[in-house]
């Protein structure tokens, strides 16, 4: 298992210098980062998938797409979902 760990390591830091992994990498990890707010805020207010459905005007089943990653994520549809929530999104470059 260590050596599986390890070549796993290997593997990432050389795919790590390729500047298309890196930003792929960057944005999955920003997508997955905005979808475990979208459902610690759900959570938290308690909203059902099928009531942000109706909040944001589209189907439960969209909704549950969204959720797992299946879906493009444009900024507008984040802050549709974080109004719908009563939040909203910031945004910050950094270099």
């Amino acid at each position: 298992m260590k050596s599986r760990i390890a070549a796993s390591r290997a593997v990432y830091r050389l795919l790590a210098n390729d500047p298309e992994f890196a930003r792929e990498l960057d944005a999955q990890l920003l997508i997955a980062k905005a979808l475990e707010e979208v459902a610690r805020l759900m959570a938290e207010r308690g909203v059902t998938k099928a009531e942000l459905a109706r909040r944001i005007g589209t189907r439960t089943g969209q909704v549950t797409r969204i959720l797992q990653g299946r879906t493009v994520l444009s900024l507008r549809l984040l802050a549709d979902i974080a109004h719908a929530l009563g939040a909203r999104v910031e945004l910050k470059l950094k270099d």
